[in-house]
């Protein structure tokens, strides 16, 4: 099959197929959102399936030009009914109109536990589940791990009010606000014992970082994720109220276990794009 991928590398690169710069059967497109005529490209490349991450961003009259069939996988946050909407998430659900939505085959929503507000909404959503992840960079390593405890994120009140109390303890820590992805943040990851999972507004959600980081070999550290992972469990350890010295310790003591590389090399392999791809296939191709 000849596949596409279309979404902004900055934030997806992490979850585009497993070594796709050298597959000759797959196109991964960056975005401009000043010029949405790069899409030409994946109408000239002529796909038998492409997935749209934040596929409220194109117009239709490219991706109905775009033959086989189109996948729409929405990542943006929306607020859990019966909860007054922060500014922000009330933003991010108002980016969803201008959504084509007759323009896709097949909707997936990365955060199932969403599912009663967007039903509320009524879109038409076919599939839940986490966006799934390049395996082949976001691997387990034996390597030099220098960095105990990592997040990346852009600074919020919340994030700020979370974590300022490591710069001064003794603990190596590192925060990248923005602009790293694919290889580069994995590295990031393999360097690192601890990765935090910090919300940007309190909001519960299952951010993808969470199985990024565990991926990686790394303990994740997360504020209420709103629901249980589905794999590598032993390496994600939520917690309630603010964040403190103690519990980033114990995360700690169990990344020195040894526990969380053993889960990613046996687990991680479930949440791969190439896996996703196979299951799509199944669910969908030859049913529509």
């Amino acid at each position: 099959m000849r596949i596409g991928f279309v979404g902004p590398f900055t934030y997806f690169e992490n979850h585009f197929p497993e070594k796709w710069r050298t597959r000759s059967n797959i196109l991964c497109l960056d975005v401009d959102e000043w010029d949405y005529s790069f899409l030409t490209r994946m109408i000239n490349f002529r796909p038998d399936l492409t997935v749209f991450y934040r596929p409220e961003l194109y117009p239709k009259k490219y991706l109905k030009s775009i033959p086989g069939k189109r996948v729409a996988f929405l990542s943006e946050p929306v607020q859990l009914v019966g909860h007054s909407e922060t500014l922000e998430s009330s933003l991010r659900s108002s980016v969803y109109e201008r959504m084509s939505w007759d323009s896709y085959h097949h909707s997936i929503y990365y955060d199932g536990t969403k599912r009663s507000s967007i039903e509320r909404r009524g879109w038409p959503i076919n599939a839940y589940r986490p966006l799934p992840i390049d395996t082949s960079a976001f691997r387990s390593s034996a390597g030099r791990r220098p960095i105990d405890v990592a997040f990346i994120g852009k600074p919020t009140p919340h994030r700020v009010a979370e974590m300022d109390f490591l710069r001064s303890t003794d603990l190596k820590f590192a925060w990248v606000a923005h602009g790293l992805s694919g290889r580069a943040l994995a590295a990031l990851f393999r360097r690192s014992k601890v990765v935090l999972n910090i919300h940007a507004d309190e909001m519960p959600s299952f951010e993808p970082r969470i199985y990024l980081g565990a991926a990686c070999g790394c303990v994740v550290l997360s504020e209420p994720m709103g629901q249980r992972p589905e794999v590598m469990r032993e390496s994600i350890i939520e917690y309630s109220g603010s964040l403190d010295y103690a519990g980033v310790k114990s995360a700690l003591r169990l990344f020195n276990t040894g526990e969380p590389q053993r889960a990613s090399e046996l687990e991680s392999s479930k949440l791969g794009v190439d896996r996703f791809l196979l299951d799509l296939e199944s669910a969908i191709l030859d049913q529509i």
